[in-house]
């Protein structure tokens, strides 16, 4: 049994979608802008790990661990994260 049911989220410039393998390819682009998985101060997948990175977090999404969300910016749709 699920304890919460994933849902889109909307608020004024920001959706939280639940994360799915769709995401993966507008993720990578995300990363890429502005390289952010070689910043020291925070943690991001590489580009070619984000297929992995995806996979790992549905799958504790599975086992209930957690509740993933990919972040979409209303203004242009662009996926700029997840949660």
């Amino acid at each position: 049994m699920q304890f919460l049911t994933p849902t889109t989220l909307t608020g004024h410039l920001v959706s939280l979608e639940p994360l799915d393998d769709v995401h993966i390819e507008g993720l990578r682009a995300a990363v890429q802008d502005g390289h952010i998985n070689d910043l020291w101060y925070t943690s991001a997948p590489a580009p070619g790990e984000m297929a992995a990175d995806v996979a790992a977090k549905l799958g504790q999404g599975d086992r209930g661990l957690l509740l993933p969300f990919a972040i979409r910016r209303l203004d242009d749709g662009r996926l700029i994260g997840v949660t």
